[in-house]
C-alpha cells in the first residue's frame, strides 16, 4: 500500500509526504530522521492521509497536495476521518521525552510547566528548582489519583476514588489534561467540587496538584 499524508507540526505547520510505510515513515519524522523539514518543524500528528495502490498515482497526489494553498489543506485535515489503523499517533512525546515535567521553587513555592528540553536549570528565587515527583498510586486513606471517565466525547476528571477535601488549608490547587498538542488546566478554590471536564480527543493523561500531598497522576 502507498500512503500519502500530512503530519501538523509544533509550530501550526504542514508536511506533506508519501510513503509505503506509514508508521516507519511517521516515527523517522518524529525522531529527526524523516526530512529536513521535519528536523526543524517537529511533528505532533498525522493530520490527514490517504491510501493508494498505484505508486505513481500516490506521487503525483503528494505534487498537488504539496502545491495547495495552507487554507486547502486545512480542509483537508479538518474533513479527515481518523481510520483504526493502529498508529500510534503519540510516539513522539514519548521517544523524545516531551511529556510534562512541573517544577516548584523551594523558596516561593512557584510551580511551573516546562514547554521545551534546555541545557540549563530551570530557576526561580537564586536556585534551580526542584522538578516535582509523579504519583501515581494511591495509599489507604486519601485518595489522590485522578479518576477519568469518558462519555460524549468529554473527559470527566474526579480528584481520588473517593472526593478529596477542598478545605481552606488542604484542597486541590488544579488538574490538568496533557494532550498530544499541548495541555489544558482548571484551576480550583477551596469549597469547590475537586471535578472538572475537558475534552476527551488526544487525552494522554490527567494531573492534579494537592496543596499538601503533591503532584499525582492517571495516564490515559
Amino acid at each position: 500500500m502507498n500512503y500519502v499524508y500530512i503530519l501538523e507540526c509544533e509550530d501550526g505547520s504542514y508536511y506533506t509526504g508519501w510513503t509505503v510505510d506509514l508508521q516507519k515513515r511517521y516515527e523517522a519524522h518524529c525522531a529527526g530522521a524523516g526530512a529536513k523539514y521535519t528536523r526543524m518543524h517537529r511533528p505532533v500528528r498525522i493530520a490527514y492521509y490517504e491510501e493508494y495502490a498505484d505508486r505513481q498515482e500516490a506521487m503525483r497526489r503528494e505534487y498537488r497536495i504539496k502545491k495547495m494553498t495552507r487554507k486547502e489543506k486545512e480542509k483537508l485535515t479538518g474533513s479527515a476521518i481518523v481510520k483504526n489503523t493502529g498508529l500510534n499517533h503519540n510516539i513522539h512525546k514519548r521517544r523524545n521525552n516531551m511529556e510534562l515535567k512541573f517544577y516548584r521553587c523551594n523558596k516561593c513555592k512557584k510551580i511551573v510547566v516546562q514547554l521545551n528540553k534546555a541545557g540549563c536549570p530551570t530557576m526561580c528565587c537564586g536556585e534551580a528548582m526542584t522538578e516535582m515527583r509523579v504519583g501515581t498510586t494511591d495509599g489507604a486513606v486519601e485518595k489522590h489519583v485522578p479518576a477519568v471517565t469518558k462519555a460524549d466525547g468529554k473527559l470527566i476528571v474526579k480528584v481520588g476514588s473517593v472526593d478529596h477535601p477542598m478545605l481552606d488549608n488542604h484542597y486541590i490547587e488544579f488538574i490538568v489534561v496533557e494532550y498530544t498538542d499541548g495541555f489544558r488546566i482548571k484551576y480550583l478554590n477551596p469549597g469547590d467540587a475537586p471535578c472538572a471536564e475537558f475534552e476527551a480527543e488526544g487525552a494522554v493523561a490527567v494531573y492534579e496538584y494537592c496543596n499538601l500531598h503533591g503532584l499525582w497522576k492517571t495516564e490515559l
